[in-house]
């Protein structure tokens, strides 16, 4: 069997989303710092004065605006850092998320369980293993893919 590589990534209408929502998050979050005359007040147990609270509004913001520029540089250099899914002769190995720099790599040998679940339209790919598991979702392995993944991973599976 040869090796087989699939991308793996999330949409990009899915990043624009993420980018937009997180910069507009980000501007409210900004302008509550600004323009915060009160305090805060969770579930009666922790309180903050006016000034912290501009700080937490603005801290937050800051966090909306990494996690945009993050998604953003994501988007304008997608090959730089995304890691396929790989099947060999005796693994597969497969990002933690779509997109995600992080891998797992799993023996065919010692698969316990694999199954596809549709959840809101989208099918999933569940491999359980005593090393873990990975859920692989059919819209981000694009196109075909993930049906030649199911097919390729069965055949290899029963091989083992």
């Amino acid at each position: 069997m040869n090796n087989e590589e699939f991308e793996y990534l999330v949409s990009t209408k899915m990043d624009i989303a993420n980018v937009l929502a997180c910069s507009c998050l980000a501007i409210v979050l900004a302008w509550l710092s600004l323009t915060n005359t009160q305090g805060m007040d969770f579930l009666g147990i922790i309180h903050l004065g006016p000034d912290t609270t501009c700080l937490f509004y603005g801290a937050l913001a800051i966090l909306g605006v990494a996690f945009a520029f993050g998604t953003l540089r994501d988007l304008i250099n997608p090959n730089s850092q995304f890691q396929p899914i790989m099947l060999d002769q005796e693994a597969i190995s497969a990002p933690t998320r779509p997109g995600g720099r992080r891998s797992q790599t799993l023996s065919y040998r010692e698969v316990q369980d694999v199954k596809v679940q549709k959840v809101a339209g989208n099918h999933i790919l569940e491999i359980k293993h005593p090393d873990g598991s990975l859920a692989i979702l059919s819209g981000a392995v694009g196109g075909d893919g993930f049906e030649a993944l199911l097919e390729s991973l069965s055949t290899r599976i029963m091989v083992s």
